[in-house]
């Protein structure tokens, strides 16, 4: 696969309908009266936009993407190689992203509670801007791809949150516990 990442590719990622809790809900139906002019906004601006989405939603979303004239791109390693900045819901891609140093934007809906604390995406570990109204879908993408040092420094405090234990030395954890267990 050929490195190709431009932060002028911007991909959009929902996620399934997990029935967890109001959380792991996909943010789609709060964004999607407001995609079509916001990615209209964005191509004005030369920047690409590529949908995506939780593989369990990906039957359902990837017509969405192609009846918005969006590139349908179901395949998670192509984005990663073609995207610059990704803007999701409720992903962990959203951490994977952020720990490669790439801007986030995280989009929030009406049902997530703010008085519930799940840890890492709600609420003290987001890795990036976020975004509560469809309205400023287009000024959050631009703040992101313009990644400012206050974007940087969130991303980089939930990545070493999320990947602690990012020593070098999780090969060798992963062998102890697997001897752990068969003793």
């Amino acid at each position: 696969m050929s490195f190709r990442r431009s932060r002028r590719v911007v991909a959009f990622s929902f996620h399934w309908r997990c029935g967890i809790a109001p959380e792991a809900y996909p943010a789609l139906e709060h964004y999607r009266a407001a995609l079509p002019a916001a990615i209209a906004e964005l191509r004005s601006r030369s920047i690409d936009v590529i949908g995506h989405g939780h593989p369990r939603y990906w039957r359902r979303l990837e017509p969405t993407w192609r009846a918005m004239a969006v590139e349908a791109v179901g395949d998670y390693e192509e984005v990663l190689d073609r995207a610059g900045v990704l803007v999701a819901d409720n992903t962990s891609a959203l951490y994977e992203f952020a720990a490669l140093d790439r801007p986030v934007v995280c989009l929030n809906a009406p049902g997530y509670r703010r008085d519930v604390e799940h840890g890492l995406r709600f609420w003290s570990h987001v890795p990036g801007l976020q975004i509560d109204e469809p309205g400023d879908l287009v000024d959050g993408i631009s703040t992101a791809i313009a990644d400012p040092g206050w974007a940087r420094d969130l991303r980089s405090r939930a990545a070493r949150y999320v990947y602690a234990q990012n020593d070098g030395r999780a090969a060798v954890r992963a062998a102890e516990a697997i001897e752990e267990l068969t003793r």
